[in-house]
């Protein structure tokens, strides 16, 4: 994992777009930091934040899990046809796009404003996936 992966700001945690309280998050820290899993480091470029940093222990388990949802991926399409999973791979790229594009939107504006800026879906079907071509 790289440190940008590895580290965030306190402040930087709004930024995740999950609408989360900051006691909540506050809350969420202090568990992870008992069980081990972060701790807090002065930010050497602004000494008055902090940063999270995983420990040893807490990337083992962030690996833990993407390992099992890679695996879990893998066996609900195992069956999947190359048509099917160019279409849920062309669906996902929309459903990304289109998550990405409302959560930045500010929520004082109708969800219709950022309709217009979303790239419509070509008639042709691009087989293009990021990473293993053999999944979406």
């Amino acid at each position: 994992m790289r440190r940008d992966e590895r580290q965030l700001t306190a402040q930087h945690a709004p930024e995740i777009h999950l609408a989360l309280l900051s006691s909540h998050v506050t809350r969420q820290l202090r568990r992870l930091e008992r069980i081990g899993y972060v701790v807090r480091v002065a930010d050497p470029d602004d000494h008055r934040a902090q940063l999270v940093q995983l420990t040893g222990a807490g990337l083992a388990v962030v690996e833990r899990i993407r390992e099992a949802g890679r695996r879990g991926v893998e066996l609900a399409l195992a069956d999947w046809t190359p048509d099917e999973l160019e279409r849920f791979a062309t669906l996902f790229r929309r459903l990304v796009h289109d998550f990405v594009a409302h959560t930045e939107t500010p929520p004082d504006l109708p969800a219709r404003a950022t309709a217009a800026r979303r790239p419509q879906p070509s008639s042709g079907v691009n087989a293009q996936t990021h990473g293993d071509s053999s999944s979406p």
